[in-house]
């Protein structure tokens, strides 16, 4: 008897939870923009509706698309159309039409119907209004303009900050250069190994100073062809050909090689 009178009350008790759930009405839970919101933009102006429940339903988007609408201040109705998704089904998305034209600066509303039903059946209950202002062009601009400046000066003050590192940088590693006492006292060498060292950096960039001149100086000739003859792939550079004509940059280059490490030495003895 007991066990019967238990079962019983969980019975009423599911009972009574069902019934509580099926009678909850259809509720907006948010918007976007909210009520009162300011500065909408006038282009695809429209509010974004999420219920508490399902409203996509095929049944009854027919029906719904009647019960929302979009007024101006004066409460004349703006054409629009009412989008509902699949993969939402919560959401129901209020936009005007792109033929319709929509003031700055001014108030419209988004109203949505008592008799707007959710897939299950249940209705909105009461009137639902949400209201905003849309933006001034004009103060979008200056907005638009102010961060465009302020982004040029940031990229200004950036590329002005790099450039003297930068220099910085080379000023220091050119003063490293040229005191080998400084360099000795920071690695650890002495000044003797630190001077053999920058000589020997000095003699590769002199050799490949040379080297360059060289290739300048070696300027590739090829034979010409006599009738009946054909091109193979030999070539020879101009002294091989036979040609006296001298350029003088590899004289020149190693002329200014010579003076630059001279006024290196200078700078090193005193």
């Amino acid at each position: 008897m007991k066990k019967l009178r238990a079962i019983m009350l969980a019975i009423a008790v599911l009972l009574i939870t069902n019934t509580s759930v099926m009678a909850a009405g259809l509720e907006i839970v948010k918007t976007s923009p909210k009520n009162g919101d300011e500065d909408i933009p006038l282009e695809n102006m429209g509010v974004k509706i999420t219920f508490n429940k399902d409203v996509f339903d095929e049944k009854n988007n027919k029906a719904n698309k009647n019960a929302v609408k979009i007024v101006d201040k004066k409460g004349k109705e703006i054409k629009s159309k009412l989008i509902f998704s699949d993969k939402e089904k919560k959401v129901a998305l209020v936009i005007a039409d792109s033929k319709q034209k929509i003031d700055p600066v001014s108030k419209y509303s988004v109203v949505v119907d008592s008799s707007f039903k959710a897939a299950d059946g249940t209705m909105l209950g009461k009137e639902e209004k949400i209201t905003f202002k849309t933006l001034n062009p004009s103060t979008s601009m200056k907005i638009s303009m102010a961060m465009m400046l302020v982004m040029v000066v940031g990229m200004i003050v950036f590329s002005s900050r790099s450039m003297k590192k930068q220099m910085k940088d080379q000023e220091k590693q050119k003063t490293e250069k040229v005191n080998p006492y400084k360099v000795a006292k920071k690695t650890g060498k002495s000044v003797e190994d630190v001077v053999n060292i920058e000589n020997k950096k000095k003699e590769k960039a002199q050799k490949k100073a040379r080297e360059e001149a060289e290739l300048e100086e070696d300027m590739i000739y090829e034979e010409p062809l006599s009738p009946g003859h054909f091109r193979v792939a030999t070539k020879r550079t101009v002294a091989q050909g036979g040609s006296k004509y001298i350029t003088g940059r590899k004289a020149e280059a190693e002329k200014k090689a010579t003076k630059k490490q001279t006024k290196k030495n200078k700078k090193k003895n005193k």
